[in-house]
């Protein structure tokens, strides 16, 4: 064991040297876009690869985590105050391949996603039978025998799921609803709700600074379908947050918000 780690060790300080190193967050304004609707991304890697990580220690749905790139994220980068994780020895640039995927602010839930959720094709389809949502579901279908489909009974309030979704929502918008509606149908099993999510065509979700993905990072996204982003480039990650600190306090700025 102590020999594959140690080759391993070597791996990576080989592999070091052939990507850009990382000095100045500078480096990263080509790839600043907007902040409502931003184009790239930057995650913080223990190697130089940005594969999704299907293991996850959080309440979240497995994924690349990572932080948008805009001038704003730049400017704190600059000043030290860096994302979590950003020790890593890597610094990985993505770029998101299909916008239409993405569940973000100016997401809306259409009609066609929630009658395509409460249904017994989805129960099927994602291994959700004996729970409490299918219960949900069989007790819509029932109740809306006859009509055209189950939504006035949802609207109505009778789905126990989209009423406790509506309800506890962290913010009053069809991202959060979604993203708390599909939450609650996986039961919190993490792998589980990143099915979920892509049974309705979203790969990918971004929060722009409202904590809606954990409350501790306000701004982040999450790439939970490989076909939603593609690696544009690798950075050999020097400007850690210690590394920022130390330049800052030696001109004199540390503590500085200017």
């Amino acid at each position: 064991m102590k020999f594959l780690l140690e080759n391993w060790r070597d791996y990576l300080k080989e592999e070091a040297t052939s990507f850009d190193k990382l000095t100045d967050a500078s480096q990263l304004e080509q790839y600043a876009s907007d902040e409502r609707s931003p184009e790239y991304f930057m995650s913080f890697r223990d190697r130089p690869t940005g594969e999704i990580n299907y293991q996850t220690a959080y309440d979240t749905p497995p994924g690349l985590y990572t932080y948008p790139i805009t001038t704003g994220t730049l400017n704190r980068y600059a000043k030290g105050r860096v994302p979590f994780a950003a020790n890593q020895p890597y610094l990985v640039v993505i770029r998101k391949t299909d916008a239409a995927s993405m569940l973000d602010l100016s997401y809306s839930l259409s009609l066609r996603s929630i009658l395509k959720l409460f249904s017994l094709e989805a129960v099927q389809n994602l291994g959700l039978e004996g729970t409490e949502f299918e219960k949900d579901v069989n007790s819509l279908i029932e109740m809306s025998a006859g009509k055209r489909d189950i939504w006035d009974a949802i609207r109505d309030g009778h789905s126990n799921f989209y009423s406790q979704a509506l309800k506890t929502a962290k913010r009053k918008s069809d991202m959060a609803l979604t993203w708390n509606l599909t939450r609650l149908i996986a039961e919190g099993d993490p792998s589980k709700w990143a099915e979920v999510l892509k049974y309705i065509g979203i790969k990918s979700v971004y929060d722009g600074n409202s904590g809606i993905i954990h409350k501790n990072e306000k701004q982040q996204a999450v790439f939970i379908s490989p076909d939603a982003y593609k690696v544009v480039k690798v950075f050999d990650n020097q400007l850690t947050t210690r590394s920022v600190q130390q330049k800052r306090r030696a001109a004199g700025q540390y503590g500085k918000d200017d």
